[in-house]
């Protein structure tokens, strides 16, 4: 599975990408959001377990900028819990923020999960102290609808739920 937008390639990860990943996934602006850090062997066996569980086409998928060829970031469908109603996730190389790279590449993944997997709705779980992913899941048009439980086992426990329908785009 390929998605290509204006800007950027979306691909399935693949090995050679870990390495980038684990730098972008590191960084204290992106880390701070994602609630953990941890080591490049644990990057590699998050991705492998991911690719295991979910398949390479459906979870982990790699952003490519089109200009360079760089890896600058993952994004992809979360469908463990309902398959037909996936969480999204996007992480860019700090390099790429402020450019209007995740709307686009929000657009696509929204594009290609209504009309080529059938997606009922398409739901997004953020931080709330992270305003500019807010302000971006609203100009998708996402509308929040609850906060994630207050299980204390729960890493993002308090975070925010968006949603869209497919009926809404």
């Amino acid at each position: 599975m390929t998605i290509e937008t204006e800007r950027v390639i979306i691909r399935p990860i693949v090995a050679s990408d870990v390495a980038a990943y684990h730098k972008i996934e590191s960084a204290v602006e992106t880390s701070c959001f994602l609630g953990r850090t941890r080591p490049q062997i644990k990057t590699i066996e998050a991705i492998t377990c991911d690719i295991e569980r979910h398949g390479a086409s459906w979870q982990a998928l790699a952003v490519i900028d089109k200009t360079t060829s760089n890896f600058i970031g993952r994004c992809g469908y979360l469908g463990v819990i309902r398959p037909e109603e996936p969480e999204i996730h996007l992480i860019l190389s700090k390099d790429y923020w402020g450019k209007g790279l995740a709307t686009e590449i929000g657009h696509a993944l929204f594009l290609h999960g209504f009309q080529k997997r059938g997606l009922v709705a398409i739901t997004a779980v953020v931080h709330p102290e992270h305003k500019v992913s807010i302000r971006i899941l609203e100009k998708l048009g996402m509308k929040c609808f609850g906060k994630r439980s207050e299980d204390e086992n729960d890493r993002q426990r308090g975070f925010f739920i968006y949603r869209i329908d497919r009926s809404a785009t």
